[in-house]
């Protein structure tokens, strides 16, 4: 059985020794019966920062701990527009990640939206990325944009004008404003550059993998399953997690639970369930 590792928590670098970890993992536990062996496996992931009551001497340095004897822990989700909180805290649970843009667009998802803090009476709003309607079903990297409005400005505006003031939009924005720059053919192409731009400046540890760059652009849970090679378990979000269990019958597969801690955002008060975006302008990159 694998032992204890311990490695950095990237998103607490640079954060007060105290200070309660912005993307808090609160717990991951993978329990199953390997067919070859009668012991019972586990895999636990928290940030070791974050106190638990009557126990000061949980309140350690921005570490994250993982005790693993799974060798290939795996999330394959959809890409989405600088993705949830939860979203990024899979990514550094997984050891994994599978950005799932062979998959179908879904309306009310983030596949063409994100949620930013503003200073009025809701205290958020979203930003979408216009699509062109037509066919229904169509799949995330072949569902074009309709770039009839100059949504990207609008984006770039909407993050100046709100996270000017945070401590590190000066150091982010000059990248994101080249991100939302470029030229996208589809929005599985523009989510997926999102999600690998969030993924480098949060450190993930996972492996990426994009699912249109796989054999055969598996386009379900199941044929991703069998092109990387059949693995251990599927860490999956709440959401997902009952219709997972039900249709796939790969894998074991476990809910991760994520729970956002309060922190500090460039307005007064605090707005949770926003874009990954919000954290990164307000705590910084790793």
């Amino acid at each position: 059985m694998k032992d204890a590792t311990t490695t950095a928590c990237r998103p607490c670098i640079g954060q007060p020794f105290d200070a309660p970890c912005p993307i808090y993992i609160r717990h991951l536990s993978v329990k199953r019966h390997h067919p070859d062996a009668s012991d019972e496996r586990t895999v636990v992931a928290r940030c070791l920062n974050t106190p638990i009551v009557g126990d000061a001497s949980r309140s350690k340095p921005h570490l994250l701990e993982t005790r693993s004897s799974i060798v290939d822990v795996t999330a394959i989700r959809p890409p989405e527009y600088f993705p949830r909180l939860e979203y990024c805290a899979l990514m550094l649970a997984a050891e994994r990640f599978v950005v799932a843009d062979t998959f179908p667009f879904s309306r009310q998802s983030w596949h063409n939206r994100t949620k930013i803090r503003t200073p009025d009476a809701q205290g958020w709003q979203w930003l979408t990325v216009p699509r062109k309607h037509g066919a229904k079903n169509l799949v995330l990297n072949a569902l074009e944009l309709d770039d009839a409005s100059p949504w990207a400005r609008t984006h770039q505006r909407a993050l100046q004008v709100n996270y000017s003031m945070a401590p590190f939009y000066e150091m982010l924005s000059d990248d994101l404003n080249a991100l939302l720059g470029r030229s996208y053919p589809t929005l599985g192409a523009l989510a997926v550059a999102t999600v690998r731009w969030v993924h480098a400046k949060i450190g993930g540890p996972s492996e990426l993998i994009v699912a249109s760059e796989l054999p055969g652009a598996p386009d379900t849970l199941e044929g991703v399953w069998d092109v990387l090679g059949r693995f251990d378990t599927l860490i999956t979000l709440p959401e997902s997690a009952k219709r997972d269990s039900e249709n796939f019958r790969g894998p074991h597969v476990e809910t991760f639970h994520f729970t956002e801690q309060q922190r500090t955002q460039n307005f007064p008060g605090f707005v949770p369930g926003l874009s990954v975006l919000d954290m990164l302008f307000n705590q910084g990159a790793s």
